[in-house]
């Protein structure tokens, strides 16, 4: 029904493009999946366990609802305070 030419460079772009996307959705999950269990957040951890949301639940959490997002970034770093001059 198609011709064979037009997929023939598409196929491997594609799955980079999915690959990329998927391992950031996984990165971003696990993430927050860690932080809700590390705060005892069991409403938190089963909402991103369960719900597929493409990665918006779990950057959700990880940007507004983490308890200690002021104190440290989304790897559990701390921040480094800036000083006003």
């Amino acid at each position: 029904m198609y011709p064979e030419y037009l997929f023939e460079g598409a196929t491997l772009n594609m799955l980079i493009v999915y690959l990329i996307i998927g391992l950031s959705i996984l990165l971003f999950k696990a993430l927050a999946l860690w932080h809700s269990a590390r705060h005892s957040q069991k409403w938190w951890f089963a909402a991103v366990l369960i719900l597929n949301t493409l990665g918006i639940l779990p950057l959700v959490y990880l940007f507004f609802f983490r308890p200690d997002r002021k104190k440290t970034n989304i790897f559990g770093r701390k921040l480094k305070r800036k000083i006003k001059k």
